[in-house]
This record gives C-alpha cells, sequence and structure tokens, in this order.
C-alpha cells in the first residue's frame, strides 16, 4: 500500500469496481458509537474535527486483475452511493467527480473499524475529499488513460 496521497501506477495491477447493483445502506447503532468513539478520542488527543465522512460496508465488487478481491470496500450513505472507499489500497473513488483519490493529505486521516463494517475519513478543517488523483499510466511504449469510468464501473492501475 503506499503511503498517504501517494499513487504508484502499475500496469501489472489492473482494478475494476462494479457498483451496478450496489444498495443504499445506513449506518447501524453499533457502527455509530465507534465512530463517536474514534471521534471522541481524537479529539482528546487534541485533534480538531471538522467533518466525518462516514462509509459502510458495501458488496460492491472490486477485482484485481480480473479475480475477485478479499479487500474491503465501503461506501458512502448518500443515495445512490457515489463515494467508495477502498479500504486496502487507502483510495475514494469518486463517481460523481469520475476521480480515484489517494487520500491522506490536508489534514485528512482515515480509520477502520475492528469489525471491517464501517470506515471514517475525519478531516482536521474543512468538508472537502482532497487527495492525489490516481492519473494517467505511461509504460513505454504505451499511455493508459486511468482511471476509466464507465456510469457504475471504473477500471485503474
Amino acid at each position: 500500500m503506499a503511503r498517504a496521497g501517494e499513487w504508484s501506477c502499475d500496469p501489472a495491477r489492473q482494478f475494476h469496481l462494479v457498483v451496478r447493483d450496489v444498495a443504499s445502506s445506513q449506518i447501524g447503532e453499533p457502527q455509530r458509537r465507534w465512530i463517536d468513539s474514534l471521534t471522541e478520542a481524537l479529539r482528546q488527543r487534541g485533534g480538531n474535527i471538522s467533518h466525518v465522512n462516514v462509509f459502510v460496508r458495501s458488496t460492491a465488487g472490486l477485482t484485481l486483475n480480473g479475480e475477485p478481491t478479499d479487500c474491503p470496500v465501503f461506501q458512502g450513505e448518500e443515495t445512490p452511493p457515489r463515494l467508495f472507499y477502498i479500504g486496502c489500497e487507502d483510495l475514494i473513488v469518486d463517481f460523481s467527480a469520475q476521480e480515484v483519490l489517494s487520500p491522506g493529505v490536508a489534514g485528512q486521516s482515515r480509520h477502520i473499524s475492528p469489525s471491517a463494517s464501517v470506515a471514517a475519513l475525519v478531516h482536521s478543517k474543512g468538508t472537502r475529499i482532497v487527495g492525489v488523483p490516481v492519473g494517467g499510466c505511461l509504460v513505454p511504449p504505451l499511455f493508459f488513460w486511468n482511471p476509466w469510468f464507465r456510469e457504475s464501473e471504473v477500471w485503474w492501475y
């Protein structure tokens, strides 16, 4: 996994996320308690919290090189879900903006609950998700446009 805010294109690792049949999902009471506990602990340690994006475990299909992965995928609470967090790769997929971002810059931190049922992107200022975009992939003699969005699917290297 890359460090916060970093992404390295690797044509040997093609990801494909399909969100076509993903249902909207709301956070449950145990997950809400974990989020509240997390934010309280961060504040007690001197953290400034301006906003928290909450992501619940998703049924979205993620493959790596055509094979299903056990990487946890989380989806935002919006209806229909347009934001997804790829836990093991530390990436945000935004279908509305058609971006795949490596977050962790500008005072954002990512947290996954011990049960892996919920994830949080905590902002220390503002509410906008920012990060380093997953961009073009140059592998001489080829250039891959990265990422590729199509309706309810996205591919990236």
